[in-house]
C-alpha cells in the first residue's frame, strides 16, 4: 500500500528552477501532473534528507557542489546515468563512493508513461563525493531512476531553503583533467524552442545523440539528455555511432551496476538479516534489475 504523501514544501519550485537556468544548468523537462523534485525530496525519509543537508557542513562544501555543477555544464548536461556521473567524478580528480540506502521515495514512472507520485519503500542509490581539500557531500538519487538529474545535486538548496548562488555556479572552474568534448562542435545540444521547432524528427533526436557520444557519454545519457532537451519520450537512438560505445566503456558499466548490487546485497545481509536470496529479490524489484548476487559471502 503506498504511503501517504508529504504535503510539505521548503522552497518555491519555480523560483529554484529559475534560479539553475540563470546559472546556466539544464534542467529536467516535466510532464503533466509529474513530480517535480521537490516532491521526490520531500518524499524522503527523516533520516536521508538529514544524510544530504547535514553533508554540506562547510563552505568547501559548497564550492564542491558548484563544480560538479560546471561538469554537467560542460557536457551539455541535465542527467548523468549513475555509470558516467561517476567516471566523470573520477576523471576529474574527485572521490566517489556508493552505496543503496533504504528509504521512502516517489519512483520515477515517466518510462512506463506513468506519472505516479505515491510514496514507496525501497533502496536508493546515494553517493558521497569528496574533493580532498576538506569538501564531501551526499548526493542521492531521490527517484530511483539509476541516473543523477542536476537537481539532485542540489537536493539540499531545495530541502534546506538555501538560495542557490547563481553567481558562484557560473564562477566554477574545475581545474582538473580535460573532458573528452569530441573534435566536432558542428552538432550542439539545443532544446526545441532552442532549434526553432515544434516537435523533433528522429533525425533531431539521432543529432543530438551522437553529439553526446562524441563527448564519451553512454547511450543511455545520450538518449536521456536528447529527451530531456527535446521534450520527448519516445524516441531511441537509431543511427549509425554505436561504435563510440566502446566494449571496454559497456564492460565498465556493468561492473559498476554489479559491484554496486553486491555491495547493496550484503548490507541487506549483514545489517537487516535477509538471506541472500531475499535480498537479491527484494533489490532487483526495487531497482528494476535483473542481476545475480557475484559477492564473495555465503548463506
Amino acid at each position: 500500500m503506498a504511503l501517504e504523501v508529504r504535503e510539505e514544501r521548503k522552497i518555491d519550485y519555480n523560483t529554484f528552477v529559475q534560479q539553475m537556468n540563470d546559472a546556466g544548468n539544464k534542467t529536467t523537462r516535466l510532464g503533466n501532473g509529474e513530480a517535480n523534485f521537490s516532491d521526490y525530496g520531500n518524499a524522503l525519509s527523516d533520516d536521508m534528507k538529514a544524510m544530504i543537508t547535514d553533508s554540506f557542513d562547510c563552505e568547501q562544501d559548497y564550492e564542491l557542489q558548484s563544480e560538479i555543477a560546471a561538469l554537467y555544464r560542460q557536457y551539455g548536461a541535465s542527467v548523468m546515468q549513475r555509470g558516467d556521473f561517476m567516471r566523470m567524478l573520477e576523471k576529474n580528480g574527485y572521490k566517489v563512493s556508493s552505496s543503496y540506502v533504504k528509504t521512502s521515495y516517489i519512483s520515477d514512472n515517466k518510462a512506463d508513461g506513468r506519472y505516479d507520485t505515491d510514496v514507496i519503500n525501497g533502496h536508493i542509490g546515494v553517493y558521497t563525493i569528496s574533493d580532498g581539500n576538506g569538501g564531501e557531500i551526499v548526493i542521492a538519487d531521490a527517484n530511483g531512476n539509476g541516473a543523477l538529474e542536476i537537481e539532485e545535486v542540489f537536493m539540499n538548496q531545495i530541502l534546506g531553503e538555501i538560495a542557490v548562488d547563481v553567481d558562484k555556479i557560473k564562477a566554477a572552474d574545475v581545474e582538473a583533467a580535460a573532458l573528452t568534448m569530441g573534435a566536432d562542435n558542428s552538432v550542439v545540444e539545443k532544446t526545441i524552442e532552442e532549434l526553432g521547432i515544434e516537435e523533433a524528427s528522429q533525425a533531431d533526436f539521432n543529432a543530438q545523440v551522437e553529439s553526446y557520444l562524441k563527448k564519451g557519454l553512454s547511450l543511455t545519457t545520450a538518449e536521456m539528455n536528447s529527451e530531456n532537451n527535446l521534450d520527448t519520450d519516445n524516441m531511441q537512438y537509431t543511427g549509425s555511432m554505436e561504435e563510440l560505445i566502446s566494449e571496454e566503456d559497456k564492460e565498465k558499466e556493468t561492473k559498476i551496476n554489479q559491484d554496486d548490487f553486491n555491495e547493496a546485497i550484503e548490507v541487506l545481509v549483514e545489517d537487516e538479516g535477509k538471506s541472500i536470496k531475499e535480498a537479491v529479490k527484494i533489490l532487483n524489484k526495487d531497482l528494476g534489475l535483473d542481476l545475480k548476487y557475484t559477492g564473495s559471502i555465503e548463506e
